[in-house]
């Protein structure tokens, strides 16, 4: 996955840990960090005032599920959105 990818589907890039954010509604964030890295992982977190972390699962990690393409992210959007 890269930055401008993850931009146009409208995350917003944050300076910590490379990280993009993407609010999806009812209070839920999901979160990638590192994209196209090796580190690369996704997270769905929920938001409860100006905390963007209160509790997160984390759904996917390249080190254990392999690159996160264009497909699956759409994916993991159309389940939690």
């Amino acid at each position: 996955m890269n930055k401008s990818t993850l931009l146009e589907k409208g995350f917003k890039e944050t300076t910590l840990n490379l990280m993009f954010t993407l609010d999806i509604g009812r209070g839920r964030i999901i979160k990638i960090g590192s994209p196209g890295t090796i580190y690369e992982s996704l997270y769905l977190s929920k938001k409860e005032g100006n905390m963007y972390v209160t509790d997160m699962i984390t759904v996917h990690h390249s080190g254990y599920d392999g690159p996160l393409t264009e497909e699956k992210l759409d994916l993991i959007i159309s389940i939690f959105a």
